[in-house]
């Protein structure tokens, strides 16, 4: 999506205030999509339901045509069983490379470096109604 050059308040009172409207044009912009993605989501469920009921793998309306694709997604079941096969076969591409945000400020507010992590700082801006 291009994006046009913005052009904002000199002063950061008023630039304060612009953020704070535009966020909540979002927040509400965001309610309408997470409602229309809810109906979404209830519709696909009742159409798979009705395909599975009448044995069919597909169907036409007049704007579109809908289809059930399948597809095998892995759950780990016994984490410490697939761990141990993965470094035995050392099939270190199974792993994602991230870690528990959660779990690791948990480890360093009781004292605990973890190797290999270091941090970064993210600024986050603020803004309530007066």
């Amino acid at each position: 999506m291009a994006t046009r050059k913005q052009k904002f308040p000199a002063k950061i009172g008023e630039a304060v205030d612009l953020f704070y409207t535009r966020r909540a044009e979002r927040l509400a912009a965001q309610k309408v999509v997470d409602a229309l993605k809810v109906e979404e989501s209830a519709l696909a469920d009742h159409i798979i339901n009705s395909f599975t009921k009448q044995e069919i793998s597909g169907a036409r309306g007049e704007l579109a045509t809908g289809a059930i694709s399948e597809s095998k997604v892995p759950a780990v079941k016994d984490f410490d069983k697939t761990l141990a096969w993965i470094v035995k076969k050392k099939f270190w591409h199974l792993l994602s490379r991230s870690v528990s945000t959660e779990g690791v400020r948990e480890l360093w507010n009781n004292g605990v470096e973890v190797p290999g992590i270091e941090s970064f700082t993210v600024k986050k801006l603020s803004a309530k109604k007066r």
